[in-house]
């Protein structure tokens, strides 16, 4: 019974508990006459051997009648645990690039810095990889490093992404660019079938300098790449095209404003949008009521048809606005080869 007990992931346990571990260990007294004597006897010596403690004696810790009474609950002694030895932070001979750490009050994470100095006293100039790649070799977990790049280790005059050799990786996004430079903005599209389209359009009419599959909400963790491929086609600005609705208004808003801090804006392909909201439906959608900084990053002059066509006719996807009406909208040959004849970079 002790050994069952010492394995109870909590100390204090009911009589329904005790009970039950009784008569696991013991089956055979589950019908005998004896049986409540024999769990007090040994519930007796538990206690004198000190390896549970019982309730004082009165009647809110204990049953009666039948006799002998038996406690309401049971409390089963932890034995202590070791005291953890403190880790002297400020007498470690830390690494040089390390050497922060003793000037610190706390060191809060002692064992990340640990990792981190072993890993920096193995490599002292290792080469520069990808975040989740480092944090696999400092740590044996990919996304550890990523959570603690805001606590203490971490900052002005300490630890750095160039300090560990590593880099943030930015989602590299599916485009296709035409063989010859175009003056004219790259359009990123946010759904697969609609940048099928618009890149087999921009095969035959040379619309775009190219064209770029957002992949939803993916589109927001390339804003590196795309500030790559900005410097590349020497432009600051992108098109956008997505769903109309809340979630397609709102990752372009959202990548909008990331991408302002670099220096380049997002903004509405305001053709499509309004060739989309001219798309007839033949049923009513689920009103939607759109955030004012997601219609503000429309044109003023599509904010109120937009507004007013979500609250009374629901979203419209992309894909209305699909192969037949864009050859239709473009003069395009609407047999030209499905297949484009390329591999997306």
């Amino acid at each position: 019974m002790a050994t069952v007990l010492k394995q109870e992931s909590i100390v204090k346990i009911g009589s329904d508990r005790f009970q039950q571990i009784f008569s696991q260990i013991a089956p055979e007294l589950n019908a005998d006459p004896t049986r409540r004597r024999r769990l007090w006897e040994t519930l007796e010596k538990l206690a004198e051997q000190q390896i549970i403690g019982l309730p004082a004696k009165t009647k809110a810790g204990w049953t009666s009648p039948p006799v002998p009474p038996l406690p309401k609950w049971i409390r089963i002694v932890r034995e202590p645990r070791p005291k953890a030895e403190v880790f002297d932070h400020k007498n470690f001979p830390w690494v040089a690039q390390l050497q922060f750490i003793p000037e610190m009050d706390r060191l809060k994470s002692p064992s990340d810095a640990l990792k981190i100095h072993e890993f920096l006293k193995r490599n002292p100039e290792p080469p520069i990889v990808p975040i989740k790649e480092r944090s696999w070799q400092i740590f044996g977990d990919e996304k550890h490093l990523e959570t603690i790049l805001g606590s203490t280790l971490f900052g002005a005059n300490r630890l750095t992404e160039e300090v560990l050799h590593c880099r943030m990786v930015s989602l590299t996004l599916q485009y296709h660019s035409l063989p010859n430079r175009i003056d004219a903005p790259a359009l990123i599209v946010e759904n697969e079938s609609s940048f099928h389209s618009f890149t087999r359009l921009n095969a035959q009419k040379e619309l775009y300098s190219a064209t770029i599959y957002g992949a939803g909400h993916a589109v927001l963790k390339g804003t590196e790449f795309l500030q790559e491929l900005a410097q590349s086609l020497k432009s600051h600005q992108f098109l956008y095209f997505g769903d109309l609705d809340r979630r397609g208004l709102g990752i372009a808003q959202e990548l909008n404003e990331a991408m302002r801090k670099l220096g380049i804006s997002i903004i509405p392909a305001e053709m499509l949008y309004r060739k989309l909201l001219d798309v007839s439906s033949t049923c009513q959608g689920v009103s939607i009521d759109l955030p004012k900084s997601f219609l503000s990053w429309l044109p003023a002059s599509l904010q109120a048809n937009v507004n007013e066509h979500l609250r009374e006719r629901g979203r419209v996807a992309q894909e209305a606005l699909g192969w037949d009406r864009l050859c239709e909208l473009f003069n395009a040959d609407p047999k030209g080869d499905f297949s484009l004849g390329f591999v997306p970079r």
